[in-house]
């Protein structure tokens, strides 16, 4: 048999745990604030947004000989074509340019930005300036023949 009495209820004991609730949920909604504030500081860059950084190479021409030839070696001939004289050709200095600027600036992101700037800016520069079609299509290793320009 159930009893159906009505349980006492102390009406102060129940205003003290509602406060004290409040009082938890503020301290939780104070720690979820600070928690949020640390991880979009860890997040941003580590620079502050009116720092002037200096870029590692001072020019193109420093980049592809200090970095680029360095790091991306491939066997010329077949596919792949290149020029001693890379700097005769509008087009490959433009390409390089392109990927010296992005190059110095996605080194400063620690997280994303090699791995951004080798799928989203390299292989795309790549595949053109190495093709048979590139700028580099009439030259070997040795000898440069320049391009002709797309006439009038």
């Amino acid at each position: 048999m159930t009893d159906d009495r009505p349980i006492p209820i102390d009406l102060s004991l129940l205003i003290q745990r509602v406060d004290e609730l409040e009082a938890q949920l503020t301290r939780a909604l104070a720690d979820l604030d600070e928690l949020a504030a640390a991880a979009a500081h860890t997040t941003e860059s580590h620079l502050p947004t009116n720092a002037v950084v200096e870029p590692v190479y001072g020019t193109v021409t420093a980049w592809v000989d200090g970095y680029f030839r360095r790091i991306f070696t491939r066997s010329i001939g077949g596919e792949i074509r290149w020029c001693g004289q890379w700097e005769a050709h509008p087009e490959a200095v433009t390409r390089f340019e392109a990927l010296w600027r992005s190059w110095e600036a996605l080194r400063l992101d620690p997280n994303l930005g090699i791995a951004t700037w080798l799928t989203s800016y390299l292989d795309p520069q790549l595949a053109a300036l190495f093709s048979r079609l590139g700028p580099f299509a009439q030259c070997t290793h040795e000898r440069h023949t320049p391009c002709g320009d797309l006439g009038q």
